[in-house]
């Protein structure tokens, strides 16, 4: 790559953001993939210089030789990044995948680590630089149909602007676009995606690294954690808990087996879910259905476009009374439940 043009990414990547002088203890993975020099690189210029790549998996290797599938959201693929994270007492872990665009983020919680759930990142982003905004009357943040409703929440609090798109960066962006009078702050999918500030108009694993890593050592200043973060948003908003699960369908006539199942479900849709009235419907696509409970319990159901399945994003949302943690637990019971009557549904 062109030097001029990585000096102006890194530039870029810092989003106006001057350089820290962190303490912060940060472990890095490529996951074989091509983005450790630029990631280390842009990090370095935001002034964390404790930064410590997974040497295993720093240069690039289309065998992927460590990870049973090199996509950082599946089973075992953050081991080893951990695994250093434990050995160097880290306070935060940050992973691309291959080409660098999607972004994990691993914490500690409770003694073990952990990556954070798309939705997750997306909502600690979204408070975090509207937080930091001079003007959120113009500021937008934009997410997608199965991600989490919790941004358009936090959009609301700040008196910023929300918009919400089907999924893929093809939609994400164009929010921005289509309204010039307003810039865009986040646009975040839940499968780890994340374009952050106005001049990004794809998700980008390099700043969008930075941009959580800024944030993380601003909190740590003041003697917050991750988890105190997400605490507070939960008080705030509620706490949302996600899960999302596929029906894989099989053999020559999976595709029609999926557009079956599909039309028979959308026709003829749940009337309750985990207890709760279904109480509002809604075709952002034909070929996605939006299940709105009484509670604020949401559903979301479409094919894959590009696997065989019928894939669900299910979303639980229970207000804090006496801790999060305790709000979490019976959000995440209530989704056993959705599950469980999803699995019969789809049959």
């Amino acid at each position: 790559m062109a030097s001029g043009v990585t000096d102006a990414f890194v530039r870029s990547a810092l989003g106006g953001h001057p350089p820290v002088r962190s303490t912060l203890r940060i472990v890095t993975s490529s996951l074989h993939g091509v983005g450790d020099e630029l990631l280390g690189r842009s990090l370095a210029a935001a002034g964390f210089d404790r930064v410590h790549p997974e040497p295993s998996q720093r240069d690039p290797d289309p065998d992927f030789p460590t990870v049973p599938f090199p996509n950082p959201e599946e089973p075992g693929a953050l081991d080893r990044l951990f695994a250093l994270a434990t050995t160097t007492g880290a306070d935060l872990a940050l992973a691309n995948d291959p080409d660098a665009d999607r972004l994990a983020v691993g914490v500690e919680d409770d003694g073990v680590w952990r990556m954070l759930r798309g939705d997750e990142v997306g909502a600690l982003l979204g408070s975090g630089l509207l937080g930091a905004d001079p003007d959120p009357a113009t500021a937008l943040l934009v997410t997608t149909v199965v991600s989490s409703q919790l941004l358009a929440k936090i959009a609301a609090a700040a008196g910023a602007q929300f918009r919400e798109t089907l999924t893929g960066f093809k939609w994400l962006c164009r929010p921005a676009l289509a309204e010039p009078g307003l810039r865009q702050l986040l646009a975040y999918e839940e499968a780890l995606g994340y374009a952050v500030g106005p001049q990004t108009r794809d998700k980008d694993g390099i700043s969008a690294a930075v941009a959580v890593a800024f944030l993380v050592d601003g909190w740590a200043s003041g003697g917050l954690t991750v988890r105190d973060r997400l605490d507070q948003l939960a008080i705030d908003f509620g706490a949302h808990e996600q899960r999302n699960f596929s029906l894989r369908f099989e053999g020559v006539d999976a595709r029609r087996s999926i557009r079956s199942t599909a039309a028979r479900v959308f026709a003829d849709p749940p009337a309750r879910l985990g207890g709760s009235p279904v109480t509002r419907t809604q075709r952002p696509a034909e070929d996605v259905l939006q299940l709105f409970c009484a509670n604020g319990d949401r559903v979301v159901i479409r094919p894959s476009g590009t696997e065989p399945k019928l894939k669900a994003y299910c979303e639980a949302i229970e207000s804090v009374t006496s801790s999060a943690v305790a709000a979490r637990d019976a959000a995440s019971d209530r989704l056993d439940l959705i599950e469980s009557e999803l699995r019969a549904l789809f049959g």
